[in-house]
């Protein structure tokens, strides 16, 4: 259910974040500022946790949506082994319902989404153009090795020092054999009104291979790591005679 308007026309943009983590939220908050302050176009937030409050209160309309408890979900990602089915399917099934809900409700020409695992499915049931946004830490395009999340069950099982050192291998199989990000239904239409964003471990040295990618914008916090302080004291040296 997509409605067709010219290029130069302004959208309605749904943005789906986990309003439980912060890092999710300001990612999709900032997309959201583009969209709406550099094309005018319409976005509403579809969220529902403790940082929800971030889109509201920059006049942003929200729309709730089931979200798994953030407790649960960091507890679910502490053990690494994957939940019961019974759990998985019930948590798929009230998402996609909710999904489905707010974007009827919406009826958007787009959907943004960041950490929303039911929106690939959703989207596509529903007919819309989908942007998933993705932390290039948790992909096979992330140049640092990555840290083995505190309470994972690699460091129960290997113990601290083992764990950090195979766990980038693990996590490189992981990519490899069960992780890939996709893009759904995205038309040339909407790509010129729908932005993408990189973001996460990219450095002046790797940056061409993301800029292979094609995203919009490119995240690049290397540029500012470790800059060194500029001394504005303002003392002043005289000698007194």
């Amino acid at each position: 259910m997509v409605r067709h308007h010219g290029r130069n026309a302004k959208k309605t943009i749904a943005v789906f974040c986990d309003g439980g983590f912060l890092a999710h939220v300001t990612r999709s908050f900032e997309v959201g500022r583009a969209l709406r302050h550099c094309f005018g176009h319409r976005v509403v937030f579809c969220c529902d946790g403790p940082y929800t409050h971030i889109p509201r209160d920059a006049g942003f309309e929200v729309v709730p949506v089931f979200t798994v408890d953030r407790d649960i979900t960091m507890d679910v990602a502490r053990k690494g082994t994957p939940p019961s089915m019974g759990w998985w399917k019930s948590v798929c099934d009230q998402s996609v319902a909710s999904d489905l809900q707010a974007l009827e409700a919406i009826k958007p020409d787009a959907v943004v989404a960041d950490m929303r695992w039911s929106m690939s499915t959703s989207a596509r049931a529903f007919g819309i153009p989908y942007v998933a946004v993705a932390n290039a830490c948790w992909t096979d395009r992330f140049a640092q090795p990555i840290e083995v999340p505190e309470g994972h069950i690699t460091s129960k099982i290997l113990g601290k020092w083992l764990a950090k050192a195979t766990f980038p291998a693990i996590e490189k199989l992981r990519s490899e054999f069960g992780g890939t990000v996709r893009f759904y239904g995205v038309s040339d239409e909407s790509a010129a009104t729908v932005l993408s964003f990189a973001n996460g471990g990219i450095t002046l040295e790797n940056i061409h291979k993301y800029a292979l990618a094609g995203p919009d914008y490119i995240s690049v916090g290397a540029l500012t790591h470790s800059a060194p302080a500029v001394d504005l004291s303002m003392r002043i040296t005289a000698e007194i005679y």
